[in-house]
């Protein structure tokens, strides 16, 4: 198995994401992933983590446990908000094959953009719905510490997901 590690890419965004709205957050995300997700490009866990202006993304290559290192990114970068990118099962509400989530953490609350993939007569399709979280909303990364100890390194900037190494 190879040794875990992280990959880093950074963004610069056009205005702070400071009092953002959990679902424009998100949004900012999916504009970014969603063309690697179509080409099947994620075979990783993806995090994004927001301060100001600044947008970091990162790869999380065999990285377990997973929300412990997210946490813990999070918390070194000082992050206003955080998305992280996962495939998960079809809920048996949304017509599709394959699915990942990217679930948006922000200071005004929890939003999910889920991307929904089918096999259509044209080739495969995709669909996005969109889901705030309401009531006592219990946040999984932001503000919440890392259990334990966790040692964070990485390659470097490597770029965005379909770029060579050294883009931005």
């Amino acid at each position: 198995m190879p040794d875990p590690h992280l990959r880093m890419a950074e963004m610069t965004l056009s205005q702070p994401i400071t009092g953002a709205p959990p679902d424009a957050v998100a949004g900012i995300a999916t504009q970014f992933i969603l063309e690697d997700l179509v080409k099947g490009r994620i075979t990783f866990l993806v995090a994004f983590t927001f301060t100001g202006t600044r947008g970091r993304l990162w790869q999380l290559h065999d990285v377990i446990p997973a929300d412990e290192v997210v946490r813990a990114i999070a918390e070194r970068e000082e992050a206003e908000a955080v998305v992280v990118v996962h495939p998960m099962p079809v809920p048996p509400e949304v017509d599709g094959e394959r699915c990942f989530n990217i679930a948006a953490e922000a200071e005004a609350g929890k939003f999910d953009n889920l991307v929904a993939f089918k096999q259509g007569a044209e080739g495969e399709m995709f669909r996005i719905y969109g889901r705030r979280h309401t009531g006592d909303v219990h946040f999984r990364w932001l503000g919440v510490p890392p259990e334990g100890e966790v040692d964070v390194w990485f390659e470097g900037i490597v770029g965005a997901i379909g770029s060579t190494k050294g883009e931005t």
